[in-house]
């Protein structure tokens, strides 16, 4: 499950009946159906497996006209992703409804500009390198471009932007340590090589 720079469900491959909705690289939007449906996947997604309320949930979907039956609303939203993503992706509790994913990029991010200071704080300048570079290639962009006026997500957005830029300060600390001790960082065939001198040519 991708978050940042949008929304994006890879490894849902399905029979779409011609309509373009599935592809080998993950699910299109578009058979979400509604956009109360996506958000619905995004609230879930950043739970992060733990279970919503439903109260919780109709509050996030509509802050400020909530439908006659927001409870029968919201489980025909349900209804709709366990077809889409499968019955057991998003069950119910006591507790709530919950979202099962196998990866999600925020928490990925998180892993990988942790393991990028820690490697700089080794000494292993091109360790931190790779994982701080890695974790950019995570960060596609913003979490949650489209609900930036969503409260729900500030949390989380906040969490993005300060990875975002702790990766971003690693990178460069890694990239001026390997400039300040660039014998340390080069193959040993580059280490020395000899020059060729010759003579300067003539002007008539």
């Amino acid at each position: 499950m991708r978050l940042l720079g949008g929304l994006d469900i890879e490894g849902i491959v399905g029979i779409d009946g011609g309509t373009g909705l599935y592809g080998s690289a993950g699910l299109d939007q578009r058979a979400l159906g509604s956009r109360k449906a996506r958000t619905l996947v995004k609230a879930l997604a950043l739970a992060r497996g733990r279970p919503v309320a439903a109260e919780t949930l109709a509050d996030m979907l509509w802050p400020d006209d909530p439908p006659a039956n927001p409870a029968e609303q919201l489980r025909v939203l349900v209804s709709r992703l366990r077809k889409i993503l499968g019955p057991d992706r998003v069950p119910r509790t006591d507790a709530g409804y919950s979202l099962s994913m196998d990866w999600l990029d925020l928490d990925a991010l998180q892993e990988l500009v942790g393991e990028a200071g820690r490697r700089l704080d080794e000494g292993s300048i091109g360790a931190a390198r790779a994982a701080a570079g890695a974790a950019l290639a995570v960060a596609r962009g913003p979490l949650l471009p489209d609900e930036e006026e969503a409260e729900w997500a500030a949390p989380d957005r906040a969490l993005a932007r300060r990875l975002t830029t702790e990766a971003r300060r690693i990178l460069a600390a890694a990239a001026l340590a390997s400039a300040t001790f660039p014998a340390l960082h080069l193959p040993r065939s580059r280490l020395w090589t000899p020059t060729r001198t010759t003579k300067p040519s003539c002007v008539r």
